[in-house]
C-alpha cells in the first residue's frame, strides 16, 4: 500500500539512499499506491493486453499505465546530489503506443529499440525523440548477445523481450551518469530471475521452463 511504501522510501532516505526504482502496476496505480511519490524518471517498455478483466478492456488499462506518466509530469522538481535533476521519460519506440507515452511534457526524453543484425534503414527517432539501438546478434534458451554502440553484452537471459528490458535499463542507467561499461558489468552479473521464463535443468530429456511464478 501507499503507506508502507511511503515508509520504506523514507527509511531509505534517513539511511542515505538517494536513488530507488519503484516498479509501478498498472494494479497499483489503480489503488493509488504510487500517490505522493515524486517520480523523476518513467520508462515505458510496452503495453499488450493482459490485466484486462482487472481493468475492464484496453483503453482503462492504457489509461491507467498513462496515470504513471502524469504523475511524472505533475510531480516537483528536485534535486539530486545538491544538482537539478531532469524529469525523464524513456520509452520502447518500436512499441506501437509509445506515441501516447511520449506526449506528456519532460525536460528529457529518450527512445530505445531493438533490430536484428541484419537490420538496416530503421527510423531513429520518433516524433522528434532522439533513440539508441540494441542491436541483437544472437539468442537462444540460455541467454542472449546484443550490442549498443558497439558495446556487446551478453544476458544470461532468454527472449528478445529481456533485451528490451536491459535496454531500458542502460537508459535508465545512462540517466543517472552510470557509463555503459558499468551497466554492461551489471548486467551481465545477472544469472536468471527466479520464476520468470527460468529454465530448469534436473537432468530430464525435455525442456522446461517456468514462465511466470512468483518466488
Amino acid at each position: 500500500g501507499r503507506f508502507a511504501t511511503q515508509r520504506l522510501l523514507h527509511q531509505m532516505l534517513r539511511n542515505k539512499c538517494d536513488v530507488a526504482v519503484i516498479e509501478t502496476s498498472s494494479e497499483g496505480i489503480k489503488q493509488f499506491r504510487h500517490s505522493g511519490i515524486d517520480y523523476d524518471v518513467a520508462v515505458f517498455t510496452n503495453l499488450t493486453p493482459e490485466h484486462l478483466e482487472s481493468h475492464g478492456g484496453f483503453a482503462r488499462y492504457k489509461k491507467a499505465k498513462m496515470k504513471l506518466f502524469q504523475a511524472l509530469q505533475d510531480s516537483r522538481p528536485k534535486k539530486l546530489r545538491d544538482k537539478p535533476f531532469p524529469k525523464t521519460i524513456i520509452a520502447n519506440i518500436d512499441d506501437e503506443q509509445a506515441p501516447a507515452f511520449l506526449s506528456f511534457s519532460a525536460e528529457q526524453k529518450i527512445g530505445f529499440r531493438v533490430v536484428d543484425s541484419a537490420t538496416t534503414g530503421a527510423p531513429k527517432h520518433l516524433n522528434g525523440v532522439e533513440s539508441f539501438t540494441a542491436v541483437l546478434m544472437a539468442s537462444d534458451i540460455h541467454s542472449s548477445t546484443f550490442e549498443i554502440d558497439g558495446c556487446p553484452i551478453t544476458l544470461a537471459l532468454p527472449g528478445r523481450f529481456n533485451v528490451y528490458n536491459a535496454a531500458a535499463a542502460v537508459a535508465v542507467a545512462g540517466v543517472f551518469g552510470i557509463s555503459l561499461t558499468i551497466a554492461r558489468d551489471a548486467l551481465q552479473a545477472i544469472h536468471s530471475v527466479p520464476g520468470r521464463v527460468e529454465w530448469i535443468d534436473e537432468g530430464q530429456r525435455f525442456l522446461a521452463l517456468v514462465d511466470y511464478a512468483p518466488e
